[in-house]
Order: structure tokens, then C-alpha cells, then sequence
């Protein structure tokens, strides 16, 4: 399993408070508030022209004024070959005629927007239509609410929560964020009898992260593993990775959300957890003796066993747990043959005696070295 030191990434302290989410009720609240305002429509490339508007560029599309959200500026900006960021810091009135004459050029070359791309818009209450992104046919869209519903809810129904803003701060903030661009919920279980001993005495919980975007932003992801702690920023520590599941919003036989359900239930679903668990304690137990033949005929699996095992008490001990591989295949290669050379030292040493005690001479040389040492691996 792969050690990773970070699993979820910095939330809270990037989000601001209408992003963040105390309960899963209140989140199911926005989402089907979000749910319900949004719409698809589909795009004529010849219909679009940019407008400069009093807080930005406003797209005029078959009539309609648009306003678009960040993520949508960047996506028009990119497909007719502008920088975003130089679109965003240009005023109104010059980031509107470059859009226009990148529109303009587009049509003739047959490049920029795609005649089949289709708009996802938000209808607003409080203020005009907003463009939310674009896409082309090959796109298939994941709502968050089917998400929340058909993902995290049953996980929720096995005794899990969703974790606090610190592992220290049971009390603070749960760690459910959702935005239009993204939902992230980081869900644990603290359930008695599931965790993971360590030799340093803190025993490894469960996590996961589920990670998606109605916009095409990231793709539809799952990830289970053990950690050990996490910071407010839901930074995970000591973790090893159990499941990942990662699913492109592609167009499919069947949708994104059910071919990653299918895949997670071909896994076991939250048993890969404790299948996992098991592993790992095999690992460490057959980490306490390795024995390492002679560089020459030394078998490849009893290497491999010892780097798993440094690896893992590494991991365990949460030091190194980002040290390369082959760093780590060395340092079992250079501490065999250290520690080698030392036995074979001290077989001639024993053996030299011997030959001077029956009177050889002591410039005789001693013979073959021996066939095979045992070396204790330990961290």
C-alpha cells in the first residue's frame, strides 16, 4: 500500500464560510437548492459576443445576458486561445473586445467554442443568469446531490461521521465543503475495535475522501485508507492508502457515478479496509526476521519482503514515508552486505586461530567465504 502524507489537501482554511458545512442536512439543504436552479442549454458558437459589464465581462449568448463564474471565464478564455489570467486582470472594455476577436477568428478556422457544447447555468433569484460551465457531447455530468445521496450517505449509514476540522477538536467544524465547482467530503470512523495497533502506540483510523465536480473541475474520486492524524486544514498524516477509485466524467456505458459504485463494491466496499489491516500486520510480522543470501544468489522476493517491511515500520514509526523505493532497496542491500562482511570477519578471525593453534601458517588463506548470512531488519 502507498504511504501518503497528505490524502484530502488544505480545505478549511481556503473555503470561505457559505462553502463550509456543520451537518449533512444543511449540505443536502444547498445542494438541492443548487440542484434545482440549474440548467443545460445548448450553444451556437455565432450567437456568442462578450460585453464589458459593471463587476466584469458579461457573455451575451442568443440574447441572453450571462454572467460568468470564474471557472466558466477560464474555460471560454482557454478554448479560443486566451490566457485566463490575462482576460481577469484586463478592464471590461479590453477583455471584452479580445474575447470578440478571438470569437470572430475562431469561426473562420473552425477552432474555439464547439458546436455541440452545451452551457450549465444557474438561475438566480437575486440577480442575473449565471454561466457555470462549459462542456462538449462527451461530458457527463455527476450532480453532487446523486453523490451525496448514493455515496456518501450510505457510508454515513455504517457508523461513520464526518471528521471534525482537527483530530484534536472533536467540536469544530465538520469537514464538508461543496461550492459550485466542487463538493469534498472527508468522512471517519471512530468505531472501537477497528483500529490499527502501531508499535508507537496510537493506533491508525479510517478515512475517506469523496471528491467531485458538476463542472468537469476533477473527476469523481474515492479514496479509503488509515491515517494517523490531521491538522485543521484537514492536511492527512501517516496515512496509507487502502481503495482509489478514480472516475473521468466521460460518456459511457453507463454513468460516472455507477461505474465507480460497481467498482466499489467489487472491492468489498468498506471491507477493503479491514482486508488491508490484515495485510499490513502480515507485513510487519514477517518483517522481524528476513534472511539475506549472498548478494550473488540472493533470492529477489526475500529483497522485496525486507524493503515492504522497512517501508512499513517506517511508515508505522511516521518518519521517511515519502523515501523512495529504490533508496530504500539500497539501504537493505548496503545494511546485508555490512553487515556480511562483519560475520565473514569474524569466521576468519575464529578459523585463523584455529590454524595457528595446529600450527599453520598465519599468511595461509582461510578458504570460501560462507554461503549465506541472517541479517534482523529493524527501523
Amino acid at each position: 500500500m502507498n504511504a501518503r502524507p497528505s490524502l484530502s489537501g488544505a480545505r478549511w482554511g481556503h473555503r470561505p464560510p457559505d462553502q463550509r458545512f456543520d451537518t449533512v442536512p444543511v449540505l443536502r439543504e444547498a445542494l438541492t437548492a443548487r440542484r434545482a436552479s440549474a440548467s443545460t442549454r445548448a450553444l451556437d458558437p455565432a450567437s456568442v459576443r462578450a460585453l464589458p459589464g459593471t463587476e466584469g465581462i458579461v457573455l451575451d449568448v442568443d440574447g441572453e445576458h450571462l454572467v460568468p463564474s470564474a471557472f466558466a471565464a477560464a474555460q471560454i478564455s482557454s478554448a479560443v486561445g486566451l490566457p485566463a489570467k490575462a482576460v481577469r486582470v484586463l478592464s471590461p472594455e479590453l477583455g471584452a473586445a479580445a474575447l470578440n476577436e478571438r470569437f470572430e477568428r475562431s469561426l473562420t478556422e473552425g477552432r474555439g467554442l464547439r458546436a455541440d457544447a452545451t452551457l450549465l447555468v444557474e438561475e438566480r433569484r437575486d440577480g442575473p443568469t449565471r454561466l457555470r460551465s462549459v462542456q462538449s457531447s462527451a461530458y457527463s455530468r455527476t450532480w453532487d446531490l446523486d453523490v451525496l445521496d448514493q455515496l456518501v450517505e450510505p457510508i454515513l449509514a455504517e457508523g461513520w461521521v464526518p471528521a471534525a476540522a482537527s483530530v484534536h477538536r472533536p467540536d469544530t467544524d465538520r469537514a464538508l465543503f461543496s461550492s459550485d465547482r466542487d463538493l469534498f467530503c472527508f468522512l471517519v470512523c471512530d468505531a472501537p475495535g477497528h483500529e490499527l495497533p502501531t508499535p508507537h502506540g496510537r493506533p491508525l483510523r479510517r478515512g475517506i475522501v469523496i471528491r467531485n465536480s458538476e463542472v468537469g473541475g476533477i473527476s469523481l474520486q474515492l479514496r479509503a485508507f488509515w491515517f494517523d492524524s490531521f491538522c485543521t486544514n484537514h492536511m492527512v498524516f501517516g496515512g496509507s492508502m487502502a481503495v482509489e477509485l478514480v472516475e473521468p466524467h466521460r460518456v459511457g456505458k453507463a454513468p460516472p457515478l455507477q461505474r465507480l459504485l460497481d467498482r466499489w463494491h467489487a472491492v468489498g466496499g468498506l471491507r477493503a479496509l479491514e482486508r488491508s489491516r490484515i495485510e499490513e500486520e502480515r507485513i510487519i510480522r514477517r518483517a522481524m526476521q528476513v534472511i539475506v543470501a549472498r548478494p550473488s544468489d540472493r533470492p529477489r522476493q526475500v529483497e522485496d519482503d525486507a524493503v515492504e517491511a522497512v517501508a512499513t515500520l517506517a511508515r508505522r514509526a511516521r518518519v521517511a514515508t515519502l523515501l523512495p523505493r529504490t533508496l530504500l532497496r539500497a539501504g537493505v542491500r548496503r545494511r546485508a552486505q555490512r553487515a556480511g562482511r562483519r560475520q565473514r570477519k569474524e569466521l576468519r578471525k575464529v578459523e585463523l586461530a584455529t590454524h595457528l593453534a595446529a600450527g599453520a601458517s598465519a599468511e595461509e588463506e582461510v578458504g570460501d567465504e560462507p554461503p549465506c548470512v541472517s541479517l534482523l531488519v529493524c527501523v
